[in-house]
């Protein structure tokens, strides 16, 4: 039984929807062996040398996510429209046989100034409203505006450091997330 193998399709789990909807894989097996004879035991029974056992494999769900999130740095008063300050943020599946999309992008913002920023999507962002996610569908429209996600407005005079996570779950449910700071840098103001 030390040679025994059990393959499973590239990226299954037992636990993923669709995957395997009963859950978990179980089976038994009988074991033969001679080692009553062996023993010296002269009178053979249907049931010496044999073993029942039963067994249950559980494949857990593994995050099949890359992301691309660092910090980056911008200086107080430069961030604008026509200078916006990109997240150079990113998400992609790398699962090996393709089954998986990114339904579900978000990038929750903490730290936020009361005065709020605005993202280069539109999206106004307040310490009471601090979560972006894409619009529309498919999941590689949500990818692309991640990609291009960028401030372009911080309150007036603003400098501080802003905490932020992406998050990407797939259509198999499992998370991953990254952090990531945003820092303002201040200038000094003319006296």
């Amino acid at each position: 039984y030390d040679l025994l193998v059990i393959r499973l399709p590239d990226d299954f789990s037992t636990e993923s929807p669709g995957d395997n909807d009963n859950g978990p894989i179980s089976g038994s097996a009988r074991f033969f062996t001679d080692e009553a004879i062996a023993a010296g035991e002269t009178v053979p029974t249907p049931t010496n040398g044999v073993v029942d056992g039963s067994f249950t494999v559980t494949v857990s769900d593994e995050a099949d996510i890359r992301i691309t999130a660092a910090d980056v740095t911008g200086v107080e008063d430069l961030v604008s429209v026509a200078t916006p300050l990109a997240l150079n943020l990113d998400s992609e599946t790398i699962d090996l046989d393709n089954s998986e999309v990114l339904p579900a992008l978000s990038v929750t913002f903490e730290d936020l100034p009361a005065g709020g920023i605005t993202l280069s999507d539109g999206t106004v962002l307040t310490p009471a409203s601090n979560v972006w996610t894409p619009t529309g569908s498919p999941a590689d429209a949500g990818r692309a505006q991640l990609q291009a996600l960028a401030i372009t407005t911080f309150p007036v005079h603003y400098s501080g450091r802003i905490t932020a996570t992406l998050t990407a779950t797939s259509n198999e449910g499992v998370p991953a997330s990254e952090s990531f700071t945003i820092d303002i840098t201040p200038v000094a103001e003319p006296v």
